[in-house]
């Protein structure tokens, strides 16, 4: 089973509506344009992850869920603090956004976010930024569950060394997953994120994840243009996955794309080397 560990699906908006206070409007990206994408990239298993545009409506994910059957999973939206988590049995995980500077309810919300982790027996994937790294690694010892850091951690070459170092510590932690995904997104673009990736890669060459971020959200716009749909960004996605596997070599992306994809997604992550 070879994996993308990270992909969206956006049905017509006619039949799933959109959040109002979302930051984009994107276009439709159906399975249709999934599947062409999964054979473009050789993955025969995906990992569907809920957009912030639906915010907790799960209607869309879980019609692709239905439709693509054993060969897709999902992460879900974690609920905010009042709420339960989405229910379906092939949502394996829970998404917490904590991007932003850290406060304190920052701190409450992911405290939050690990207990409905341990309650529904999913494993919570962060959305999180620089600011986040050093107080998150002063967390993970007591957080108990298999962590994912969505996008490197935010991180590239142009970050500062405070947040280097804070994803260093994270990353030597047993419970902690790094995704590689969206790394054009990250500060200095695709080449300045892959020094950070190979620093992550010699630490913990088995907890890496890859994910193409399938089918590439255009960039936030202002305000004003939040309502206004926006078209996909192009990104060659099996290039892309050829340029990472020439800088972290075959046997690293194996681990990402097959090895550690079937431990996180099919069975609870290990807690301990």
């Amino acid at each position: 089973m070879t994996w993308d560990c990270h992909v969206h699906v956006f049905g017509h908006p006619d039949r799933y509506a959109l959040a109002s206070g979302r930051r984009y409007t994107p276009s439709v990206a159906d399975l249709a344009m999934l599947r062409q994408h999964l054979r473009a990239v050789a993955a025969s298993h995906v990992v569907l992850v809920q957009p912030t545009v639906y915010g907790d409506d799960h209607r869309c994910l879980i019609d692709a869920l239905e439709a693509l059957g054993e060969v897709a999973v999902a992460v879900g939206a974690c609920p905010e603090m009042a709420g339960p988590p989405p229910s379906h049995p092939r949502i394996v995980a829970l998404r917490l956004d904590l991007r932003g500077p850290w406060s304190d309810m920052s701190q409450r919300r992911l405290e939050h976010g690990l207990a409905i982790s341990r309650q529904s027996g999913r494993h919570l994937e962060l959305q999180i930024g620089p600011h986040a790294l050093s107080p998150l690694a002063g967390l993970v010892a007591t957080a108990r569950v298999p962590i994912v850091l969505d996008h490197l951690a935010g991180l590239s070459a142009q970050s500062d060394a405070e947040s280097l170092a804070a994803l260093a510590r994270l990353a030597s932690a047993p419970n902690i997953f790094v995704k590689l995904s969206a790394l054009e997104r990250l500060p200095g673009g695709f080449e300045a994120a892959l020094p950070v990736a190979r620093r992550v890669a010699a630490l913990a060459p088995d907890r890496l994840l890859w994910g193409s971020d399938w089918p590439h959200t255009p960039l936030h716009p202002p305000a004003e243009g939040r309502l206004q749909t926006l078209p996909f960004r192009r990104i060659d996605d099996a290039v892309t996955l050829d340029a990472i596997e020439a800088v972290l070599g075959r046997e690293v992306m194996t681990k990402a794309r097959r090895d550690t994809p079937g431990r996180v997604y099919r069975r609870p992550a290990p807690m301990s080397r």
